[in-house]
């Protein structure tokens, strides 16, 4: 997995070797659909890694997310899966610029994809965080770029903070895109100065 510093961000990209059984896959392609502003279309079930026939899939996800976790995060914490879910695009259609409120991690990994680009996006960029100031650019890198694109094939894994905004280009094959996206939140206590007037427990609330 490489994690690059994007504006500050870290955002993890993997062109993997994991790829769905021809099980796994009919599966995916079986699952019941809605259709959905630009997406195409977006399975009904959002937390389909919770189904048994999909526990390989799921500890995949799982694996990675918590490699990002421990090398960019840091923490002891651990994770907990919030929702999951697999977009299916046909030629023409995209997905919208749009964050996942309320996800710490966010993941997406794509089973079936033959060409395409996730493009990610601040409002502004870490060197104008601050000010309202405007120049000529000579040249966009990893600081001052308005969008970071990452090409996609079948296998890419991308990881990034919930918060973050991403979108795909217009589907340009007439073979389907197929998506699995998973947000994941963490459990467990958390505590100011180990003051229990300041302290959380998510296990309870989770």
């Amino acid at each position: 997995m490489n994690i690059d510093s994007v504006w500050a961000v870290p955002i993890a990209t993997e062109h993997t070797n994991f790829f769905l059984t021809p099980t796994e896959k009919e599966d995916v392609l079986k699952l019941k659909k809605e259709k959905a502003f630009n997406i195409g279309s977006i399975s009904e079930n959002k937390k389909l890694l919770d189904l048994e026939k999909f526990k390989r899939i799921r500890a995949f996800f799982f694996k990675a997310a918590e490699q990002y976790k421990n090398e960019v995060w840091c923490i002891n914490n651990p994770l907990h899966l919030l929702h999951s879910w697999a977009t299916f695009q046909t030629k023409g259609d995209y997905h919208r610029s749009h964050y996942h409120p309320h996800a710490i991690i966010s993941m997406t990994y794509y089973p079936q994809c033959e060409s395409g680009e996730l493009r990610l996006s601040k409002e502004k960029h870490a060197l104008q965080e601050n000010f309202e100031f405007y120049y000529d650019v000579s040249k966009h890198n990893a600081f001052n770029a308005p969008c970071w694109k990452i090409p996609l094939k079948t296998g890419t894994v991308v990881i990034f903070p919930g918060w973050l905004r991403h979108c795909t280009i217009a589907h340009p094959s007439i073979t389907p895109r197929i998506c699995i996206g998973a947000n994941f939140f963490i459990k467990g206590k958390f505590s100011q100065d180990k003051d229990p007037l300041n302290e959380i427990d998510l296990d309870i609330i989770i």
